[in-house]
């Protein structure tokens, strides 16, 4: 998805199932990448969720 500052998001899961995000500036570069373990993946979609509502 994009922020309306042009931010991108961007997620992907591992095929071990970690879930991982991922921030680009409005040119492409990458500005943030991080991962979370198995037992915080909701609170990741949680807060994805949150973002597309609030922040798109």
């Amino acid at each position: 998805m994009r922020l309306r500052d042009g931010t991108a998001v961007r997620a992907w899961k591992n095929p071990l199932g970690v879930d991982h995000i991922f921030l680009a500036d409005p040119d492409g570069k990458m500005i943030y990448g991080g991962f979370v373990g198995w037992i915080h993946s909701e609170g990741l979609n949680q807060a994805i969720s949150q973002m597309r509502s609030n922040l798109t």
